[in-house]
């Protein structure tokens, strides 16, 4: 049996929505606490223009961050098989008027 063959097989499992937005809450306290994110996504050699996947995003910390990296020249992609990390993502592209060109559900 293929590779194709065994991801197809594989059955996704997605983190409950209580874990989901426990850990969201758990991150705000820590971004509030200590903010690190930004000094951490500038070592990752983001430019403008760029094309950037966020996998598994979840609720976005990395996401609106690398889409200011990259300006209105780039992209980012966020990914994630939670619906609650993809409303948070849309929450936060609303929140800092960043362009959301396709939509997801």
């Amino acid at each position: 049996m293929g590779l194709k063959e065994r991801v197809k097989k594989r059955k996704t499992e997605r983190m409950p929505d209580i874990s989901f937005r426990l850990m969201n809450c758990i991150f705000h306290i820590i971004d509030f606490i200590y903010p690190y994110i930004d000094k951490r996504v500038k070592k990752f050699g983001i430019k403008e223009g760029m094309t950037v996947v966020d996998y598994g995003c979840g609720p976005g910390r990395y996401t609106t961050r690398l889409a200011k990296l990259v300006g209105e020249k780039g992209k980012v992609f966020a990914i994630d098989i939670h619906e609650l990390a993809i409303k948070a993502v849309k929450k936060k592209i609303n929140r800092d008027h960043l362009k959301c060109k396709q939509r997801l559900n």
